[in-house]
């Protein structure tokens, strides 16, 4: 069984995996790492701050996630767009274009 952790909207608060560096945190933790994965969700990547609108603030997102979790970990990408603005904090997922 592979666990697959997504990471959340919600910067700035107690919760855990906001950041590509909470989700190496929680990676380095796991002993058999042949058995985690991450998701990105992306209406979650731009609550947290990560600027996904263009290719390359995409290209910059991405290859943080690489140098922070390695890109071996991605496992999926939960896709949609936010309603809320770049930075809020907010899980307020949109439909793909709006």
């Amino acid at each position: 069984m592979i666990t697959v952790i997504e990471n959340m909207a919600n910067a700035k608060s107690n919760l855990v995996g906001t950041t590509f560096h909470d989700l190496a945190s929680i990676i380095a933790l796991v002993e058999n790492k042949d058995r985690v994965r991450i998701c990105v969700d992306t209406c979650h990547l731009f609550a947290a701050g990560y600027d996904i609108r263009t290719r390359e603030a995409y290209r910059e997102t991405m290859k943080k996630f690489d140098d922070e979790v390695g890109n071996g970990y991605l496992a999926g990408v939960h896709l949609n767009d936010s309603k809320a603005e770049l930075g809020a904090c907010k899980d307020l997922h949109e439909n793909i274009g709006l």
